[in-house]
């Protein structure tokens, strides 16, 4: 059984080993079509999209980016970020053993954005360390889970005013025509 990053579910490689099959039965009229295979895909992706996709990137793509100026030292176990940046300089494919490092970032127009700062840091500062060491360092390669951004989310960004918490609202007196 393959497992694409460990510990992580495979629902989505298994329905996808299934449609595969389902094209290449023996028997014509057993077979999916080609725009069944589409349609079903197309279910697939619409049915996982608020569990993110699943993909494999280079740590330095250019549309990956920060969502924060700065970042904490250490992770909420208490573990320094310079773990992580050693243990990915030692095995760089490290990042793509363990279901925790998977980054999710939201896709706004063309950039990625992480929401696992820290993380991301840790990759690209590795992948400083090991281009400085050699000319020929292998590249670091991630995975994200990628989720999409809704136009709702400009609204609700436009309006929120954390002040308050949402527990109350100021109502200003009428603008004069």
């Amino acid at each position: 059984r393959k497992v694409w990053c460990k510990g992580a579910p495979e629902e989505e490689f298994v329905q996808l080993s299934r449609l595969a099959d389902d094209m290449m039965l023996t028997t014509p009229n057993e077979r999916i079509t080609a725009v069944d295979a589409e349609r079903y895909c197309w279910k697939f992706s619409r049915d996982s999209s608020a569990q993110g996709l699943l993909r494999k990137v280079w740590c330095k793509d250019v549309r990956l980016h920060f969502t924060q100026f700065s970042c904490g030292g250490q992770f909420s176990d208490g573990s320094p970020l310079e773990d992580l940046i050693e243990a990915t300089v030692r095995d760089p494919s490290y990042p793509l053993s363990d279901s925790r490092l998977v980054l999710d970032v939201v896709k706004k127009g063309c950039a990625l954005m992480s929401l696992d700062n820290r993380r991301l840091h840790c990759f690209l500062e590795a992948q400083k360390r090991l281009d400085f060491e050699s000319t020929k360092a292998p590249q670091i390669y991630i995975f994200i889970r990628q989720h999409k951004w809704e136009k709702i989310w400009d609204r609700y960004f436009n309006n929120l005013d954390p002040t308050n918490r949402g527990k109350a609202i100021h109502v200003r007196p009428r603008r004069s025509p």
